[in-house]
């Protein structure tokens, strides 16, 4: 009978088929830090708007200081002075000089700023004893945008010194689309609540790591955590979570209660929602039982297994670059390398393998990939210890040490 369960790849490109890219709205540049770029700004003008001094001193021709010493200065009338703000200063007629600090508008005429150190510091009259300053400390109008060009493209993520120079346009807003929000939901009777620390000292309770984890992924892919539950193995318990804020979320993820048991009721209450699956099965460990739908309204839902290191495995593989898309980015798998594996790695006939595992760079040669430890998926450390995922292919036997695999850098 053949296996119908997609492989991680299938997965991904199912899911993404689903996913488009969420709707632009406009936010104040403080805000947008991280985002995509989704409109073109033009320069309004050049920028700098007129040329200015590069540092603290007198504005001056180059050709009338030609000659000046320490011994042998050059001294001139000192007629005004600019400083950044100050607005543009009159032009300078031939044999005088200008007080100048860094920013202020250089006067018409002048092609040079001598630094105050080569000058005697003179109010009424200056007199300059070096010629090393001709022709520099100048800033051309421009020297940084020309009028009319689109320093930040479109599509650009938004740094910090993307999100200056578009304030150095005069933008105040920008187009973007806004970080989704996610609803995280974990579930099982296990799980402390808040307040029940002292119930998983006791060893009454589990922590609920799972939710901490995904909080924490979400923001590091982009989105917006917003946490739900946790919920008991309740259909009804569990739907009133999701419905609490379904309509503000852009994505549900829940943990637990996917696979076949009978307290596995996490499928069923969605279903009941009107929830449709596109698969509810993977080929892959850690994190076979993952599936995969949308409500009525679109809204994709995740529904990760509940062992932590199967939560995270699955949610690196699928809902970070479903987050991704959402948020307008064009690449948006998961970075992998070509590694070298330190150890001899055992194969599954069928599933493809996501072994947590170090990498040690070497000068000219791949890194080196060594497995964490024991691999089971309820032992969070060995996703503490990890820098990747060792991708094993599907196969029988084992891969020997040397061999050459992929792994997925973790972010």
């Amino acid at each position: 009978m053949p296996d119908l369960r997609p492989t991680v790849a299938e997965a991904q490109a199912q899911l993404l088929a689903h996913i488009p890219p969420g709707a632009e709205r406009r936010m104040a540049l403080d805000e947008a830090l991280g985002l995509i770029l989704m409109e073109a700004i033009a320069a309004p003008c050049d920028v700098p708007p007129h040329p200015n001094a590069a540092m603290d001193g007198y504005a001056v021709r180059a050709a009338e200081i030609a000659g000046a010493t320490a011994a042998s200065p050059v001294r001139m009338p000192v007629l005004g002075t600019a400083a950044a703000g100050g607005g543009i200063p009159a032009p300078l007629p031939p044999g005088a000089a200008m007080r100048i600090y860094t920013g202020g508008i250089v006067p018409v005429g002048t092609d040079s700023v001598v630094r105050q150190e080569d000058t005697d510091l003179g109010r009424d009259t200056v007199a300059i004893t070096s010629i090393r300053d001709a022709l520099r400390n100048v800033r051309p109008a421009g020297g940084d945008v020309r009028a009319g060009v689109v320093p930040v493209p479109v599509g650009s993520v938004l740094t910090p010194a993307r999100l200056g120079v578009l304030a150095s346009l005069g933008a105040e807003s920008v187009a973007v689309i806004p970080p989704p929000r996610v609803g995280i939901l974990a579930t099982g009777d296990e799980l402390a609540r808040p307040g029940e620390a002292a119930l998983v000292r006791q060893g009454v309770r589990l922590g609920n790591s799972n939710a901490v984890s995904l909080a924490a992924s979400v923001r590091s892919a982009g989105g917006i955590p917003i946490l739900l539950g946790p919920a008991v193995d309740d259909v009804m318990a569990i739907q009133e979570a999701v419905l609490s804020q379904r309509e503000s979320l852009d994505v549900l993820i829940t943990t637990g209660g996917v696979s076949v048991g009978d307290r596995d009721l996490v499928r069923p209450a969605l279903a009941a929602l009107g929830v449709t699956e596109a698969f509810h099965r993977v080929r892959l460990r850690p994190g076979g039982p993952t599936v995969f739908g949308r409500f009525p309204s679109g809204t994709p839902w995740f529904g990760l297994p509940g062992n932590p290191v199967s939560t995270m495995v699955t949610f690196q593989l699928f809902v970070r670059p479903a987050i991704r898309r959402l948020l307008g980015h064009q690449d948006v798998q998961p970075t992998t390398i070509d590694v070298e594996v330190a150890e001899e790695v055992a194969r599954d006939a069928t599933l493809e393998l996501y072994q947590r595992c170090t990498l040690t760079t070497r000068p000219g040669r791949r890194p080196l990939a060594s497995l964490t430890g024991p691999q089971g998926s309820q032992l969070l450390t060995s996703m503490a210890l990890a820098d990747a995922l060792l991708v094993v292919p599907a196969g029988e036997g084992v891969a020997a040490g040397g061999s050459v695999m992929r792994a997925v850098v973790l972010g």
